[in-house]
């Protein structure tokens, strides 16, 4: 049998509680609210939370607009805490949420105290806050719906620029620079294909390490240690191979991380990947 409070014209329960479900008001609620439903015959009280059958919490509205919400704050098994809570009390208070008590007419109080319709400066305030987030959160929408189309675009425009055409329009546009910024483009573009040919080399001196097609030198003591395909060889200073003391002697005169392009890479002053030799340098 449901007790009078959840009987009272201006109690409703949430849809998500289900019809039948909640039968009673928690005994440590069941005071403040009461007379809560009794003082305000105009407020709609909205159960929104239970615990098994019993409501633990409300939601109390007046025309369209919510005022706050009373409920039990859990503290073990009997230890219970009513809490009184609306943005106008979570201002007011700088560590909790809302305001807790043991005593359903302090409780009783707060809500007589706090919970009024909005006054036009807090309706402007939580206006300017909602405004806030939401324009806030277009932004952050659109610039994401943005960015697809943007990627795409530049996306084609880096493969025309590296098209024979793009290159070409691209160099007749340069031309037309006054010559400061000419010279320094010029220089960009110089520098890009530098680099552009040394991260052949290298990718290409990776492939065949990855490969084992290479041989990796090792320096120590007036002696080599070869590490080929699939052997080890040592070898003093005459025994070396010709190529291989030519590729070393190239090497040896670049810095360390260094690569030569159709020689190999200089892995740190005593160790060096060489390039497998060609036709004409075996």
């Amino acid at each position: 049998m449901f007790d009078e409070v959840l009987k009272a014209n201006n109690v409703k329960l949430h849809p998500d509680m289900g019809k039948g479900i909640v039968t009673s008001v928690h005994f440590k609620l069941h005071p403040v609210m009461t007379k809560l439903v009794q003082l305000y015959p105009l407020w709609i009280f909205v159960v929104d939370q239970r615990k098994g059958e019993h409501a633990v919490g409300f939601t109390l509205n007046s025309e369209g607009e919510t005022l706050g919400r009373i409920r039990l704050s859990f503290r073990g098994q009997t230890n219970n805490l009513i809490e009184v809570s609306n943005d106008r009390i979570s201002n007011a208070r700088t560590r909790k949420s809302g305001y807790q008590t043991e005593n359903p007419d302090k409780a009783l109080t707060m809500v007589k105290k706090m919970f009024t319709r909005s006054s036009i400066d807090e309706r402007i305030s939580k206006a300017q806050q909602l405004a806030g987030s939401v324009i806030t959160n277009i932004v952050y929408q659109k610039k994401r719906e943005l960015q697809e189309p943007t990627n795409k675009l530049e996306a084609e425009s880096t493969k025309l620029m590296n098209s024979d055409a793009g290159a070409k329009f691209f160099m007749d546009y340069v031309l037309t620079l006054e010559p400061t910024k000419r010279d320094a483009m010029l220089s960009l573009i110089e520098k890009k294909q530098e680099l552009k040919m040394n991260m052949v080399s290298i990718e290409e001196i990776k492939r065949q390490y990855d490969d084992c097609k290479t041989a990796l030198v090792i320096k120590e003591s007036g002696r080599y240690i070869v590490r080929g395909e699939d052997v080890t060889q040592i070898y003093n200073d005459e025994q070396l191979p010709h190529w291989m003391r030519v590729k070393l002697g190239l090497l040896k005169l670049v810095d360390v991380n260094y690569s030569v392009a159709g020689v190999g890479c200089k892995v740190s002053d005593e160790v060096f990947i060489l390039l497998a030799p060609t036709e004409d340098q075996a």
